[in-house]
């Protein structure tokens, strides 16, 4: 009898199995949602995301921590006194409920979060100085929720429209292109700092849609507008939380036509590719559309690499991956078999990660046998 494989080993390979069935077998879930945050939040997650996201074959919980124009160091002071200063927005089964005087302590223990997002005041959105107790309010998020696992994230906000006049867009010199430009530097500035790596490209998604539609997505210079402003932010988290393209979602509002829903979703959908961001959660990591495979950003994914003949020749096959990368290769085919190092495989699979390919493990001992008895 072969000897069976080592514990370590074993649950590399379930992994990278369960990883390739998830797509097929996932089930709906109920994903719980809670935006930390002002009046952005209010635009981007009480309307319009609960349906979206129903309509792609999932359902949301979710909350908002509301206090208007709220700035990081605000949330940091109530943090730290427990002021009950938060309007607490909540939607759960499609219903809107609203409690007011809650204090965010009370708000991340009332559910099991497992995405919380944190956000800055729209004014210092592109202002790296006003983000010093970032870290810290990070901190007490991660301390207090129940969700331990519960993953932080950032939203990140708009640029006002030309049109705006306020002291708050003076230090962009009232320029839309100029506060997009410092607020897109600012998320790549100072969220690294605080480990945070995941953010809804919202800063991206509005200005996409402007692109194409002009810049009338906002009703007052700053908030978005009722209809396709709060959809096309709406359209962003879903396509985020979901990992599923949002091109084709059949929800819209009947303020929306058809034509505008399809431009907005566009450009969320574009956003995301552009960022690379998405959670991955509900999703996960691929998912299939008829004949087609969609990786996490939407986009289909078609498989271009080159078999590696790992078990066999060891670190000749391991120096080969990055010039497998130089060819354009997406994938890499890694040929194994049950008595490799585990050690070893994992190694080799966060390379090919690094160098952005996915690792196909082949399992060459046991290829083309018809009993189970090599996979034990």
């Amino acid at each position: 009898m072969k000897k069976p494989l080592t514990n370590n080993l074993l649950k590399t390979f379930l992994l990278i199995f369960a990883i390739c069935l998830l797509p097929i077998y996932t089930q709906a879930r109920v994903l719980k949602v809670l935006a930390i945050g002002n009046s952005f939040s209010e635009d981007a997650v009480e309307q319009n995301l609960y349906e979206l996201t129903l309509a792609q074959g999932d359902t949301l919980i979710i909350g908002n921590a509301y206090i208007p124009g709220c700035t990081i160091d605000r949330h940091w002071d109530n943090a730290q006194t427990g002021k009950a200063e938060y309007s607490y927005r909540k939607v759960t089964d499609g219903i809107f409920t609203k409690t007011d005087k809650v204090s965010l302590k009370d708000i991340l223990l009332d559910e099991n979060w497992e995405v919380i997002s944190l956000q800055q005041q729209s004014g210092n959105s592109g202002l790296p100085e006003s983000y010093g107790n970032l870290g810290l309010l990070k901190k007490y998020v991660a301390k207090t929720a129940t969700n331990k696992d519960a993953e932080i994230i950032w939203h990140a906000t708009w640029a006002y429209a030309n049109s705006y006049k306020s002291a708050n867009f003076k230090p962009y010199n009232s320029d839309q292109k100029q506060m997009f430009d410092a607020i897109c530097n600012t998320v790549a500035q100072e969220l690294p700092k605080v480990g945070i790596s995941k953010y809804i490209p919202n800063n991206l998604t509005i200005q996409n849609a402007r692109e194409v539609l002009g810049d009338i997505l906002n009703r007052d210079g700053f908030h978005l507008s009722y209809t396709i402003g709060r959809y096309a932010a709406a359209c962003t988290w879903c396509e985020f939380l979901t990992g599923k393209n949002i091109i084709g979602n059949t929800y819209h509002p009947e303020t929306i036509s058809d034509s505008e829903a399809l431009i907005l979703q566009q450009a969320a959908h574009k956003a995301i590719v552009e960022s690379g961001m998405v959670y991955q959660t509900v999703g996960g990591f691929f998912t299939i559309n008829g004949t087609e495979l969609i990786d996490a950003t939407g986009a289909p994914f078609l498989i271009a690499g080159i078999n590696n003949p790992h078990a066999w020749f060891k670190e000749k096959a391991f120096n080969a991956l990055s010039y497998i990368a130089e060819t354009g290769a997406n994938t890499v085919r890694v040929v194994w078999t049950d008595k490799g190092d585990a050690n070893e495989l994992e190694r080799i699979i966060k390379r090919c990660i690094e160098l952005k390919m996915i690792p196909m493990v082949e399992l060459h001992s046991a290829t083309g046998k018809h009993d189970t008895e090599p996979l034990l």
